[in-house]
C-alpha cells in the first residue's frame, strides 16, 4: 500500500500540533518558514486527506462514556460506503479494516453495555451487507500508551462539571480549534461566559488539544490488534509480562470470547510475526492471534486513560534492590 508522504514542514507542522493543538496558524507559520496562508493550506491538506485529526485529549469518563468496547464485523461491499455511515453514528470512536475472520474492527464508547449494544445496531446490525458481529466489553485497562499521549500525564477524569462545560467538551473534542465565538453560536451562550469556561477547562487540565496522525498511512509500519486467550493462574502475571513489551501500546482485559486485546506497533512484518511468538511463550498464555491493519475508516480517538492500579508497576526503591 502507498504512503502519505509527509514532507519536512509537514512533519513540524505536525510536532507543533502534538504539543499543543491550538497552536495558532500565525505562530505554526512563523516556526515552520511559511506565511500564516500556507500554514492553514497545509493544515487543510493534511485533514481533509484524512491524515491528520487534531482532538481535544480527555478521560472517556468526563464525556459521560463509562464503556469502552470493540466490536469484530464481517462486511460485504466496498468498506469505504460502510465508513460514511459509521462516521455519522456517535459512539463510534476507531474503525479499521483487518486481514483475517473478521475485516472490521470497531471501538465504541458509550454510557454503559446497553448504549453499547445500540450504537453496534445502529452503525451495523441494520444492513444487509454485515453478515457477523463479535462485541466485548473492556473491564480493566493495562496499559494504555496511545501516540498522543507520550509523555503525557492522564488526567483524572471530571467530576464536578456543570451542564455548560459537559456541552463545551463534547463539542471541543471533535473540534478544539473552535473560536470561542463559534462555541458561543452554536451553544446560544454569552461569549465571555463560554471563553472563560473553555479557558479554565484547558488550563484544569480536564481536556488538552492535540494532534493524532494516521500512522498507517504515513510510516512503513505494521499495526495490528493483539487478541489474546489466558489459562491457568498464571494469567495475571502473562498481562503483566506483555504489558512490559513496548511493542504493545493498549492493552485491556476483555468480556467475551477473549481474555484480553491489545493494540500493537512493529516496523514490519517479520518483527510482528516475531512478536506474537514472544507473546505466546509467556506462561499463562494460551493463544494469541495477530491481525494486521490494512487501513483507518475512522481515526481512532485516543482517550486519555491511566491503567487501573493493580496492573501499575511498582515504584524502583531508591536504594536499589536488596541484596
Amino acid at each position: 500500500m502507498p504512503r502519505y508522504q509527509l514532507d519536512d514542514i509537514d512533519e513540524r507542522m505536525l510536532d507543533i500540533l502534538r504539543r499543543d493543538g491550538r497552536t495558532p496558524f500565525p505562530e505554526i507559520a512563523h516556526l515552520v518558514g511559511l506565511s500564516p496562508d500556507a500554514a492553514r493550506a497545509r493544515y487543510t491538506r493534511l485533514t481533509d486527506d484524512g491524515v491528520l485529526r487534531v482532538i481535544g485529549l480527555v478521560h472517556p469518563r468526563s464525556l459521560g462514556f463509562e464503556r469502552l468496547a470493540s466490536a469484530w464485523v464481517s462486511y460485504r461491499g466496498r468498506t469505504e460506503e460502510l465508513a460514511k455511515h459509521v462516521r455519522s453514528v456517535p459512539g463510534i470512536t476507531f474503525m479499521t479494516e483487518l486481514l483475517g475472520r473478521y475485516n472490521l474492527l470497531v471501538e465504541v464508547a458509550a454510557r454503559d453495555d446497553a448504549e453499547v449494544a445500540d450504537v453496534v445496531q445502529s452503525a451495523f446490525l441494520t444492513r444487509p451487507d454485515v453478515t457477523a458481529v463479535e462485541i466485548c466489553s473492556f473491564l480493566e485497562i493495562v496499559k494504555w500508551q496511545t501516540q498522543a499521549r507520550r509523555g503525557v500525564a492522564a488526567a483524572a477524569p471530571a467530576t464536578d462539571l456543570t451542564p455548560l462545560d459537559s456541552a463545551l467538551l463534547r463539542l471541543l473534542v471533535d473540534n478544539p480549534r473552535a473560536s470561542y465565538r463559534e462555541l458561543s453560536g452554536v451553544l446560544q451562550e454569552p461569549y465571555w461566559t463560554v471563553r472563560k469556561r473553555t479557558q479554565a477547562l484547558f488550563a484544569d487540565g480536564i481536556i488538552r488539544s492535540t494532534a493524532m496522525v494516521d500512522r498507517l498511512s504515513t510510516q512503513s509500519e505494521r499495526m495490528a490488534s493483539v487478541e489474546i486467550h489466558l489459562a491457568g493462574p498464571a494469567g495475571a502475571d502473562a498481562l503483566r509480562a506483555i504489558a512490559r513489551l513496548d511493542q504493545v501500546a493498549l492493552l485491556s482485559v476483555t468480556s467475551g470470547h477473549l481474555s484480553a486485546l491489545g493494540e500493537a506497533s512493529c516496523p514490519d512484518d517479520a518483527a510482528l510475526a516475531d512478536l506474537g511468538a514472544q507473546i505466546r511463550a509467556i506462561p499463562g498464555v494460551a493463544r494469541a492471534d495477530i491481525r494486521p491493519y490494512v487501513r483507518t475508516l475512522v481515526v481512532a480517538m485516543p482517550w486519555s486513560i491511566d491503567p487501573a492500579p493493580r496492573w501499575r508497576p511498582a515504584p524502583a526503591r531508591a536504594d536499589g534492590p536488596p541484596g
